[in-house]
């Protein structure tokens, strides 16, 4: 007879879950001793457009400016990602939401919510503003906003936002900066900044630390962050996983962004909706059967045992156990620069040696969607060399970038050009 496991309870919870990762919160004495800059209370309400403001901390060299930056932030999907705590360092990645508020000369401010709440779901967030250089393509957040409250002690604290620079020194005044790369937006970790006393100074972040000053004007703090990059979402993926609460299975819808890269042989999806898959699962792409496989693909391990993905029955066992693999096979669509993957039941299994069976690791998954803000085929296809069919030569022209995202107005690089059912590589 199989047996059912599940192998990833922990408290009665299992990790699968998102909201059910609480990295331990870290007070100012367990984790650091900051000390804060007087300057940086000096100049805590930045007002980043108008520099004559005398609380104004100015930069002094713009960041590299690139000619590809988006117009706007809310053009695509983003995804913050971060490391949690300094100590523990857990990888994080969250997708965030940018609404606009208003336009200021030549920024466009947005408030940014979803950048912890996954992570600390018992916690009340409050959204911060971004601001958005529409002229050279950078992000600034300005630091010393309201970002948590945090229960300590038997008080609810209002956390804000502090720049955590070299020898643990707080800034609650020097924003954090992002420069465009290309596809996300990088950490421009040193700048440096004039201040309204006609001081000039150069700090380095070392991070973002969430805490609050106590009545003794000493900081107190919940969590820090580190690491930190903006990455442009290229899909999504949700399933409901029936999670072990209480000894009680409970149908929880899940999932995340995803980031796909396809490096000629393999489609590698980063993410895949869930924060156990740590690593990327490369799938092999078949353009004329529409459907991409990932074959014995291991994405973590119990007890120094593989767990490998698979697709599962409807009693969450292998469905490959016969062939002695593992296989997750999706079909898949385009339509409209989108690419609709249709997703069996899946599962993380591994090899019990006493028993000689394939052991069912999680906890029920099924329901899947996934989808990636892209055309599949034209990525693929783009990597190698398309013969052009003649008969398409009156269909309308599309161009895309190597990540086969579409292209409005190409220039200065290397596209993919795709009329009809044609497609090429170009060098514009």
């Amino acid at each position: 007879m199989k047996k059912f496991y599940s192998l990833l309870m922990v408290a009665g919870v299992s990790t699968l879950a998102c909201s059910a990762i609480q990295p331990q919160m870290a007070t100012a004495s367990e984790s650091f001793v900051p000390s804060i800059s007087a300057k940086s209370l000096a100049v805590k309400d930045i007002n980043i457009s108008n520099n004559a403001e005398s609380t104004v901390v100015k930069r002094v060299s713009p960041v590299k400016a690139s000619a590809q930056h988006p117009a706007t932030l809310t053009e695509k999907s983003y995804a913050i990602n971060f490391n949690i705590n300094e100590d523990t360092a857990i990888p994080a990645t969250s997708a965030v939401t940018f609404t606009q508020k208003a336009v200021d000369g030549e920024y466009i401010i947005y408030s940014m919510s979803g950048w912890a709440e996954n992570y600390y779901s018992s916690l009340e967030f409050s959204p911060i503003d971004v601001y958005y250089n529409t002229t050279d393509g950078s992000i600034t957040i300005p630091m010393g906003q309201d970002f948590v409250k945090v229960p300590y002690q038997g008080v609810v604290n209002q956390a804000t936002l502090w720049n955590k620079g070299q020898g643990n020194q707080l800034y609650g005044g020097i924003p954090l900066i992002f420069e465009f790369d290309g596809d996300g937006f990088e950490w421009v970790r040193t700048n440096t900044f004039n201040f309204s006393d006609g001081t000039q100074e150069t700090i380095t972040s070392y991070g973002v630390f969430i805490g609050w000053l106590t009545a003794s004007n000493q900081v107190s703090g919940a969590m820090d962050f580190d690491n930190l990059y903006f990455s442009r979402v290229q899909g999504t993926m949700t399933f409901t996983a029936n999670l072990l609460v209480s000894g009680v299975e409970t149908p929880t819808e899940m999932g995340g962004p995803l980031f796909v890269d396809f490096d000629g042989t393999y489609l590698n999806i980063e993410g895949f909706g869930n924060p156990v898959v740590n690593e990327a699962v490369p799938f092999v792409v078949d353009t004329k059967a529409k459907t991409i496989t990932c074959t014995d693909v291991q994405i973590g391990q119990t007890n120094g045992t593989p767990i490998f993905l698979s697709e599962a029955d409807k009693d969450m066992f292998n469905v490959y156990e016969s062939e002695q693999t593992y296989k997750l096979v999706c079909s898949y669509t385009v339509a409209n620069g989108v690419t609709t993957f249709q997703v069996p039941d899946w599962n993380g299994f591994y090899y019990e040696s006493a028993t000689k069976e394939d052991v069912n690791a999680y906890v029920r998954i099924y329901d899947c969607k996934m989808f990636l803000d892209l055309d599949l085929d034209a990525l693929v296809s783009g990597i190698g060399d398309i013969a052009v069919d003649a008969a398409d030569e009156n269909a309308p022209v599309e161009y895309f970038n190597l990540q086969g995202v579409r292209v409005q107005n190409p220039e200065n690089g290397l596209y993919i050009r795709r009329q009809g059912k044609n497609v090429t590589k170009v060098i514009l």
